[in-house]
C-alpha cells in the first residue's frame, strides 16, 4: 500500500487491512493505492485505489432564547432575523422551520347550518386549507363562509385521494358581496379566521379537485423568507390571545437539528 501520509495502514498475515489516522485529531481525505503481486517468476501485479475520508466533528446547531412578544390590540409583531439567535460552530448552511404547539382549547365543533331556500344564487368552492402551518389530516374540520356576520355556507373536510379538501356551496341574493371564511381547527379545538376572501359571483366556481383554491387559516400567519427573517401577519386585527410557536433549525446537509 502506498500514498498514505496521515493514515496508518497495516496488513496482517491473513491480508486483513487496518486503516487509522496517525493523529487522532486529523481529518481529511487520502487516496491509497493497493497493489497485489504474484509470488512467481513473472511477478504479475494489479493495483486499485480507494479514498479514505475522516470528516470533522459535526456540532449540533443551537438556538439561543428567542424572546416572547406581547402587543396591544391592533398592534403588529416585530419581524426578526432567526440567524441572530443561531449558534452554528461548523459554518454549515441551515434550514429553519416552525410549528404551533399551543395546547388544544377544548371547544367542540360548531353547529353551523344554512337554509339554501332563503337565497336565490349560489357558487361553489373547492378548497385546500393550511391551518396553523399544518395541512388538514382528518374529517373533523369545519369550514364556514360568511358575509358580514351572516353564515352563507358550511362544509366539513372530505378526503379526496391522499388529500383532505373542502367542497362548499355559498349562497347569496346579491352579486358582488365579499365572502370571508372561518375554520374550526380540530387539532386546536377552536375557530380560526381564514386569510383569503372571495367576491360572490352567481354560479361561480373557484378551484377544483386537481387544482383546489388555496386557503390559510390561523390567528397569526408566519413566514420565513430567503434571508431567514421571521415575519408575522395577524389575520383578524381584533383578535386577542396567545400562540406558542416552536422554532427548529437543522444542518442543511446533515441530520443534526
Amino acid at each position: 500500500v502506498i500514498g498514505n501520509s496521515n493514515l496508518q495502514v497495516s496488513l496482517d498475515g491473513n491480508n486483513q487491512t487496518t486503516v487509522s489516522p496517525t493523529n487522532p485529531n486529523w481529518y481529511g481525505s487520502e487516496t491509497l493505492v493497493f497493489k497485489v503481486t504474484d509470488n512467481s517468476v513473472n511477478a504479475f501485479f494489479d493495483t486499485d485505489t480507494a479514498t479514505f475520508t475522516i470528516e470533522p466533528l459535526d456540532h449540533v446547531p443551537n438556538i439561543t432564547n428567542i424572546p416572547n412578544q406581547t402587543i396591544g390590540l391592533f398592534g403588529s409583531f416585530l419581524p426578526f432575523d432567526l440567524d441572530f439567535y443561531l449558534q452554528e460552530q461548523d459554518g454549515d448552511e441551515v434550514e429553519w422551520s416552525f410549528e404551533f404547539i399551543t395546547n388544544p382549547r377544548g371547544n367542540s365543533a360548531p353547529s353551523w347550518s344554512v337554509n339554501p331556500a332563503q337565497y336565490q344564487f349560489s357558487m361553489n368552492v373547492t378548497a385546500e386549507i393550511i391551518s396553523r402551518n399544518q395541512t388538514v389530516t382528518n374529517g373533523n374540520y369545519v369550514l364556514g363562509a360568511y358575509v358580514g356576520n351572516e353564515l352563507r355556507g358550511v362544509t366539513q373536510s372530505v378526503q379526496a385521494g391522499s388529500d383532505w379538501m373542502f367542497f362548499i356551496t355559498i349562497y347569496s341574493n346579491t352579486s358582488g358581496e365579499i365572502v370571508h371564511f372561518k375554520l374550526f381547527d380540530a387539532a386546536l379545538q377552536d375557530i380560526l379566521p381564514v386569510k383569503e376572501e372571495l367576491t360572490f359571483a352567481p354560479n361561480g366556481v373557484f378551484g377544483e379537485p386537481l387544482s383546489p383554491y388555496q386557503m390559510r387559516a390561523g390567528n397569526i400567519l408566519l413566514s420565513i423568507n430567503q434571508l431567514n427573517e421571521m415575519n408575522f401577519e395577524i389575520v383578524d386585527t381584533s383578535w386577542t390571545g396567545s400562540e406558542t410557536i416552536q422554532f427548529r433549525v437543522r444542518d442543511a446537509n446533515r441530520s443534526h437539528h
